[in-house]
């Protein structure tokens, strides 16, 4: 395949790992897992422990500064802190960020809490879209994700994990309501549930994502002949890169053809 771009990767850590090592993943070694598994380009945030989201995004500035072209950044966004709005407009306005990044069950509110919808809004103007976590109960279920991008359908939702493998049967009905709600698969999700989704909603809106460190990317993409039978060049396509070029504006000159 020409061109893989991860659209889920973390540095610093994530829900998974932060509470079961201090290890601070880097842009070196999420660069080294990328070459490894022919990564082109990654959407990143920073991930750790709750209190840490100032040094979230730092962590993330940090190892796109030190990989020129190897990543886009999204700013973690916690919508109940009093700042918030002064550290996105930093990331995406002055640091070039191409997004926001949610993550409702490790902060501690709903996916459709009303702290959130100024978030959209804001996002809206600035013109980036906004990853939200998914796939826990109570805080980011499906459908509440879906209600959030049906209460904002100028503004780009993704669905983070697409309701991972325990709400999966909730996430094809959620985004057939909503033509602006994307679904990102990362989080042990099954080239079945891809396969369901691109028929339920088009090849349009699917992002390919690993959600690393918390998984290796070498599960989806070292047997890649197993996507002969299941997909078409151009349903893959738009999976693995072109999808999520277009949702993060993404530079496609940077990317090896």
């Amino acid at each position: 395949m020409a061109m893989i771009v991860d659209a889920h990767v973390h540095v610093g850590g994530c829900m998974s790992t932060s509470y079961f090592t201090d290890h601070a993943y880097t842009g070196a070694e999420l660069v080294t897992e990328m070459d490894a598994n022919g990564v082109s380009q990654a959407v990143l945030s920073g991930g750790g422990k709750p209190h840490q989201i100032k040094r979230m995004n730092q962590w993330a500035l940090e190892a796109i500064r030190g990989f020129p072209g190897r990543f886009v950044g999204l700013v973690r966004i916690h919508p109940l802190l009093a700042d918030w709005e002064a550290d996105m407009r930093k990331y995406i306005v002055d640091y070039g960020f191409k997004g926001v990044k949610l993550h409702p069950t490790q902060d501690a509110y709903t996916a459709l809490d009303p702290a959130i919808h100024t978030v959209v809004e804001k996002a809206e103007e600035l013109g980036v879209p906004v990853l939200v976590h998914s796939g826990t109960i109570p805080y980011a279920m499906p459908g509440q994700i879906a209600d959030l991008a049906a209460a904002h359908p100028k503004a780009t939702i993704i669905m983070a994990h697409a309701g991972r493998g325990e709400l999966y049967q909730h996430t094809i009905p959620s985004a057939r309501r909503v033509e602006n709600l994307l679904l990102e698969f990362s989080g042990g999700q099954l080239l079945s549930s891809v396969r369901a989704s691109i028929d339920a909603i088009g090849s349009e809106r699917v992002l390919f994502g690993t959600n690393w460190p918390a998984a290796s990317m070498a599960p989806w993409l070292q047997p890649m002949e197993s996507y002969a039978d299941l997909f078409t060049q151009e349903e893959l396509q738009r999976f693995f890169a072109l999808n999520a070029l277009r949702v993060f504006s993404m530079d496609k000159s940077s990317i090896d053809q």
